[in-house]
């Protein structure tokens, strides 16, 4: 008796009807004593009868079903290749590192933007004159100081 992943390899030579005598009757044995393997054969069967229906509308000349499964076996058997080589992983992980030096120093940095403070009265330096001027005459030099609020409600009612 053959275990259950021999017959699923030899079931589209047995469907095809390729395999050697012997093979065959141990794969024709199995199936009928093995469920899941019945199911597996009935599935090969119906794709191989499906795929013999279809392939015609593919255009002359046919492709056989052969060819088909020979390059469909070669590519299972293909080792796989890498998505992603290791030189490119190497290069990717010392931009990675190069990009986190250069802009860590940068992030960190503490964002301080002085603003200029407003002159306030005592320090607006006016032209010399050869008058002394005296606190009574520098405020009638000065524009009066008004606040930086919104006015108060009326008081721009009256024409």
């Amino acid at each position: 008796m053959i275990a259950c992943r021999v017959c699923r390899e030899h079931l589209p030579g047995y469907i095809a009807r390729e395999l050697a005598p012997a093979v065959r009757s141990q794969v024709a044995e199995h199936i009928q004593t093995c469920d899941a393997c019945y199911a597996a054969y009935v599935h090969q069967r119906e794709l191989s009868s499906e795929l013999s229906r279809t392939l015609p509308g593919l255009g002359n000349p046919l492709p056989s079903l052969d060819r088909i499964w020979a390059g469909v076996e070669a590519e299972m058997r293909a080792p796989k290749r890498p998505t992603i080589s290791f030189e490119q992983a190497r290069y990717s992980v010392a931009v990675v590192l190069l990009m986190i030096v250069l802009l860590l120093p940068w992030s960190l940095r503490a964002h301080q933007f002085n603003l200029p403070t407003p002159p306030t009265p005592a320090t607006i330096n006016t032209p010399a004159t050869p008058a002394v001027l005296t606190a009574k005459t520098t405020s009638e030099f000065l524009p009066p100081v008004q606040p930086n609020h919104a006015p108060v409600l009326g008081a721009t009612d009256t024409p």
